[in-house]
């Protein structure tokens, strides 16, 4: 029986049958692929979505959290910044980028990412990222 990834697979798939150049299903596609844990094949939908429209912060998100689960800190933080220079709100991409400058100990980074989480985020994130903060 197939998952609801399996079967989300399927539709993008379709998806792209049909509209080629719709670079958000490819988008989508690379992020169902991370959580499979295919990287190459993450990584080949992410950089076909940018291909197609490299102004859409998604796939520079997903190659940032799939750079990071590879342990490629540096390329992530590339992705992760090219995706705040489309979306500044994107909250995914400003909490990754935190907790990398956080791991790698550069905390003046870090806080400056955190204080961006405050600054776009709910009542709830902003009492989660005061009390790491403190």
């Amino acid at each position: 029986m197939k998952g609801i990834k399996d079967l989300s697979i399927i539709e993008f798939e379709k998806s792209i049958k049909l509209y080629p150049l719709n670079n958000e299903s490819y988008a989508y596609l690379g992020i169902l692929y991370t959580m499979e844990n295919k990287y190459s094949s993450a990584e080949e939908y992410f950089r076909k979505s940018l291909e197609i429209n490299n102004n859409y912060y998604l796939p520079h998100q997903g190659l940032g959290k799939l750079y990071i689960i590879q342990g490629e800190r540096d390329k992530a933080k590339n992705q992760l910044i090219e995706s705040l220079k489309i979306k500044q709100d994107d909250l995914i991409s400003i909490k990754m980028l935190a907790q990398v400058f956080e791991d790698e100990g550069n905390i003046p980074k870090s806080i400056y990412y955190y204080e961006k989480i405050l600054k776009y985020s709910d009542i709830n994130e902003k009492t989660k990222v005061i009390e790491k903060l403190s």
